[in-house]
């Protein structure tokens, strides 16, 4: 009898790690860094970050919104006198709609999707075709998997080496040079400095050229999704929301599937600060469904997927 527990306390574990990923909840963050010198004496340093700043349903598949986030800073590195080349430039701008299909990854391009990733891949496959490919003829050398919060996550070698020693592909994150980077990139490499989920480092890049919490000079909060939170995810049962308001007001909270159809809303008083509310999810079938925030003037204050088990 306890040899039968054991095997399935084994085979429980193997099905939790085998579990398909969400490449896009849980408040993902790429946090990267970029040096661009060959402007010399004037140096140009980047500091951003990716972060997933809502969802968007179109033709029934549902996109992140992956937005952009960052800091330039300049630095003369000539003899005097400056040449206009100092202080820092504060950006944010939405980079594209984003989907996961199994273990790919696909951008939406005007009215079709073009896959970036795909991370179902064996020793000895040939990268496919992607816009962020530069190269056609880089291939797996080896996997290995990484534990990465619950789950194990692909570790793929590649047959390129822009630095010297093998270049790698992360199930879910990436190129070590970044989400979106073009690779390889032989002249001003971006990288990958760490990657956050649910505000937590859950990868952090061995070789990084600036610290992991760097920033950009930018307020945490207009990079994360801090301000409405929603755990645990995945659920099966009660979840809690958490929220942050500037004022008292009136708001209402739903719960809608794919489609946008509403199946639960229930009226939501904010106080000045930090709210919370607990949701039964228990009498939902299994999927994936939105929790949205409307404001009483029927803006859109947050929206945030949330996976039924």
């Amino acid at each position: 009898m306890r040899k039968l527990i054991t095997l399935l306390l084994l085979a429980a574990t193997t099905i939790i790690n085998a579990r398909e990923i969400d490449y896009f909840a849980d408040n993902p963050q790429w946090r990267m860094h970029v040096t661009f010198g060959g402007a010399l004496p004037c140096l140009e340093f980047w500091n951003y970050v990716y972060w997933v700043n809502g969802y968007d349903t179109i033709d029934d598949k549902v996109y992140a919104r992956l937005q952009e986030t960052g800091t330039r800073q300049y630095n003369w590195q000539g003899p005097p006198p400056n040449q206009g080349c100092s202080g820092t430039d504060n950006y944010s701008n939405l980079r594209g709609l984003y989907r996961q299909e199994d273990q790919k990854i696909y951008e939406r391009d005007g009215n079709t999707d073009i896959m970036l990733y795909d991370f179902d891949l064996e020793a000895g496959d040939t990268l496919p075709d992607s816009p962020i490919l530069f190269e056609n003829n880089i291939y797996v050398t080896s996997i290995d998997s990484i534990l990465m919060g619950e789950h194990y996550r692909k570790v793929f070698s590649l047959s390129s080496n822009v630095w010297g020693t093998a270049d790698q592909l992360i199930e879910g994150i990436g190129f070590v040079y970044g989400f979106l980077s073009g690779f390889p990139d032989w002249f001003y490499p971006e990288q990958l400095v760490c990657f956050y989920l649910n505000g937590e480092i859950l990868y952090e890049n061995p070789e990084a050229w600036a610290p992991c919490d760097m920033f950009v000079g930018l307020e945490e909060s207009t990079i994360s999704d801090s301000k409405f939170m929603i755990y645990p995810n995945p659920t099966s049962g009660n979840i809690t929301v958490k929220t942050e308001s500037q004022s008292s007001s009136h708001a209402q909270i739903a719960v809608s599937d794919l489609t946008g159809r509403t199946l639960y809303s229930e009226a939501w008083q904010l106080n000045t600060g930090k709210n919370t509310k607990s949701l039964d999810l228990s009498g939902f079938t299994s999927g994936m469904y939105f929790i949205t925030l409307t404001g009483e003037n029927g803006e859109n204050l947050a929206k945030e997927k949330i996976l039924v088990e």
